[in-house]
């Protein structure tokens, strides 16, 4: 365990080229109370309490930490009166070593939990944010390991279903961004630690609230944005940054407050501060709770278009230690999207928009097709998605992206659907809908042609060099000519794309598939196209073509 640091320093002095220690905390606390009264920030959930918090208390309080359940938290501060919020951490477990070092609670240990914790038990990561918040005076946190039964299958599909509720309505989210395991701490090697002691009161915190809109201001007159930029410099290279369940919670909470090895930092969707003082909008954190629309349909489209173009790409090149976690790992996310927009959800997609979210494709990630297909099939224990979702790699995606297809309500871009979608089911392990999934299918009826090809890329009718498709495995230059056989185009849609000359191209997408060896009548999903018609005409026949029926897992 790192030792804590700085005990040995003279009390209230700070040390050369480090915030004021006795400001840091004080300014903090009052920057997340001039957040949480003034930015308005849209919370999904409001009232909403974890099924289990951990009880922190006080300073006073060193060795009363204990598990409490919703129902105990409720009685306690209804009857005494006592602060109601909560604080979240977000961190990463580290290698499989470190998490199951980790300190957790599974149900032969949950009884002795809900009487007492243990200090000496818990992490180093876990210990920091216990003192974090014990120094803001958040007497609740609320931490997976503890606050989910781990070995319960049921508890950690329902709890995990949850996370959107519990980390928007955090009152704050505790993040170490120089700890990259559950064995490394975020508060040692910092000068200003032991100082940050005084916590400010309603008063101290009423009075800044002026301080926070000066500084508001200032950051339109030349504000000096250095360790701003300092901070996003960390906040990149963090460990933290590149897992996909930290994605999730830095997505889903109102405020985050990072702890990096010189600063302290306040993130909201409307300023940054640090310690106290309010830096440029660089430094924002977006807010996944704000949809812009004048109806119920341009709020679904926006909802809709965010998670394909912005959330997703992004997610996809997250790392996860257990493959399978993926889409319980988004399903925070997915949730409150599904909630806003009433759609169903199949494994990464929304229905009502297969036509779109069909169309994605990334860099190769298999060297051939043999190993794209053993990837593919559902009985495989790495199995995460059927093969038509963009989840379905059990690594992080590189250049995952969806065609850009213009909108249907946009004048002379409206998108022709050709395909029919009978059907879009998965098989879900447990009863979150937007959680882990055994298996999956999709009825589709659509005009469908085999593929084929001259060189990688471009289809052999047509040589125009808009017309294109991509494989889902590195296809090797002796091997252009002779692609496997079996691999169909099967056509989702048309639509026209404009150019700057304002002449419009009709265009032609959809997805390559390829069946699957053992289950005849069924194919998989390994490719994307998108080619433009000849001369404005028929295009490669598909036009002339009949429909059939057929099912990709």
């Amino acid at each position: 365990m790192p030792p804590r640091d700085g005990q040995d320093d003279e009390a209230g002095k700070s040390r050369p080229g480090t915030t004021s220690p006795s400001r840091s905390i004080t300014t903090i606390d009052a920057a997340i109370a001039h957040c949480a009264n003034h930015c308005n920030h849209p919370v999904p959930s409001p009232g909403f309490i974890p099924s289990r918090l951990l009880f922190v208390g006080s300073y006073d309080d060193d060795d009363k930490v204990r598990v409490m359940t919703r129902a105990e938290f409720r009685k306690s501060t209804t009857a005494n009166g006592k602060c109601d919020k909560y604080a979240a951490l977000s961190y990463c477990w580290g290698p499989p070593g470190d998490a199951l070092a980790q300190c957790k609670t599974t149900r032969n240990s949950l009884p002795a939990r809900l009487k007492h914790v243990p200090g000496s038990e818990l992490s180093p990561v876990v210990r920091d944010a216990v003192a974090v918040a014990r120094r803001l005076g958040i007497p609740y946190l609320w931490i997976d390991s503890l606050c989910i039964v781990q070995d319960d299958v049921a508890d950690w599909e329902a709890e995990s279903g949850l996370m959107g509720a519990i980390y928007s309505n955090a009152y704050v989210t505790i993040v170490g961004l120089n700890s990259a395991s559950c064995r490394v701490g975020f508060l040692a090697g910092r000068a200003d630690w032991p100082y940050l002691s005084t916590r400010s009161t309603s008063t101290t915190a009423t009075n800044n609230k002026e301080e926070m809109e000066e500084d508001v201001n200032e950051k339109e007159e030349g504000y000096d944005d250095t360790n701003t930029w300092q901070f996003a410099a960390a906040l990149n290279k963090a460990r933290w940054s590149t897992r996909g369940w930290t994605f999730q919670e830095k997505s889903l909470s109102t405020r985050l407050l990072y702890f990096d090895s010189a600063n302290v930092h306040l993130r909201c969707a409307n300023y940054t501060f640090r310690d106290g003082r309010a830096g440029p909008v660089l430094g924002k954190q977006p807010s996944i709770f704000e949809h812009y629309g004048h109806s119920e349909e341009e709020t679904a489209l926006s909802v809709t278009e965010s998670w394909r173009n912005v959330l997703v790409p992004r997610f996809a090149g997250c790392l996860f230690s257990v493959a399978t976690d993926k889409l319980p790992a988004i399903a925070g996310i997915a949730k409150h999207f599904g909630d806003v927009t009433g759609y169903e959800y199949a494994a990464g997609l929304w229905v009502p928009c297969l036509e779109r979210d069909l169309a994605w494709s990334c860099a190769p990630q298999h060297l051939c097709l043999e190993d794209l297909l053993d990837a593919l099939d559902p009985l495989e224990e790495r199995y995460i998605a059927p093969s038509w979702s963009w989840a379905r790699a059990p690594g992080p995606m590189e250049r995952l992206a969806f065609l850009d297809i213009p909108s249907s309500t946009t004048a002379h871009q409206s998108l022709e659907v050709v395909a029919e979608f009978i059907k879009a089911d998965v098989g879900l392990v447990g009863s979150n809908p937007y959680g882990r999934v055994s298996g999956g299918k999709l009825v589709v009826v659509s005009k469908i042609m085999p593929l084929v090809a001259v060189e990688y890329g471009k289809v052999i009718q047509n040589n125009d060099e808009e017309s294109w498709f991509e494989l889902d495995w590195i296809v090797k230059d002796d091997e252009l000519e002779k692609l496997p056989a079996g691999l169909e185009m099967v056509t989702i849609g048309s639509y026209t794309d404009w150019h700057g000359d304002g002449k419009g191209r009709r265009k032609v997408y959809g997805i390559v598939v390829h069946p699957v060896g053992r289950l005849p009548g069924k194919y998989y999903r390994v490719g994307l196209f998108n080619c433009c018609h000849v001369d404005g005409d028929s295009w490669l026949g598909f036009e002339s073509m009949t429909l059939r029926m057929i099912e990709i897992i």
